[in-house]
C-alpha cells in the first residue's frame, strides 16, 4: 500500500504541475537567455572601459617615473651647481692671494 494511507492524488493534477514547473523553467531559461544577450551586448563597452582603465594607470605609472627622473636630474644639476660654485670659489682665493702676493 502507498504510504499515504491509500488516498492517491489524481494524475492529472501532477501532470498539470509538472506541466507548470517545466512552463516555469522554461520563462526562466528565456530570461536567463535574454539577460545573456543583454550582457553580450555590453561586453565590448566594458572592454573599453577595461582598456581605458589600464591606459590610465599606464600614464599615471609613466607620470611618477618621469617626475622621478625629473627630480633626480634636478638634484644632480644643483649638486654640480654647488660643486661648481665651490671651484669657483676657490679659485677666486687663490686668484686674490697671488695678486696679493705679487
Amino acid at each position: 500500500m502507498p504510504a499515504n494511507n491509500g488516498k492517491r492524488k489524481p494524475r492529472a493534477s501532477r501532470l498539470d504541475r509538472m506541466e507548470a514547473i517545466l512552463e516555469q523553467m522554461g520563462e526562466r531559461g528565456q530570461r536567463t537567455d535574454k539577460r545573456l544577450d543583454r550582457l553580450s551586448e555590453r561586453e565590448p563597452r566594458l572592454d573599453e572601459r577595461i582598456q581605458a582603465t589600464q591606459s590610465v594607470e599606464l600614464l599615471s605609472r609613466d607620470l611618477r617615473e618621469f617626475r622621478n627622473t625629473t627630480k633626480l636630474t634636478f638634484e644632480d644639476t644643483l649638486e654640480s651647481i654647488k660643486r661648481f660654485e665651490n671651484i669657483a670659489v676657490i679659485h677666486e682665493r687663490r686668484l686674490s692671494r697671488l695678486e696679493d702676493a705679487g
